[in-house]
């Protein structure tokens, strides 16, 4: 019996939404605690590989590249929604 697919998948309800992947992803490593960049890209890489069919490693590191600067910059607006949240809360 051959699987096709992935192994392991990956679904959380409560953070998903109508959102650009960069701020989901940077909802799931968000943290008052310092995250680790290298365990962030090693997840976009995952889930990139996943998603997508690339043209090749150089290919994928760029793309993982581009999807961390995403997240990053989508940094600040995880912070405000989870304050607005509490604050309604």
């Amino acid at each position: 019996d051959k699987r096709v697919g992935p192994d392991l998948m990956f679904i959380d309800l409560e953070l998903s939404g109508a959102n650009y992947r960069g701020f989901d992803v940077m909802k799931l490593f968000r943290s008052d605690n310092k995250f680790s960049e290298e365990n962030m890209r090693l997840f976009i890489r995952e889930y990139l590989r996943v998603d997508t069919c690339s043209d090749g490693p150089s290919s994928l590191d760029n793309e993982v590249e581009r999807v961390y600067v995403e997240a990053r910059m989508f940094e600040p607006l995880t912070w405000l929604e989870a304050a607005g949240f509490f604050v309604l809360v």
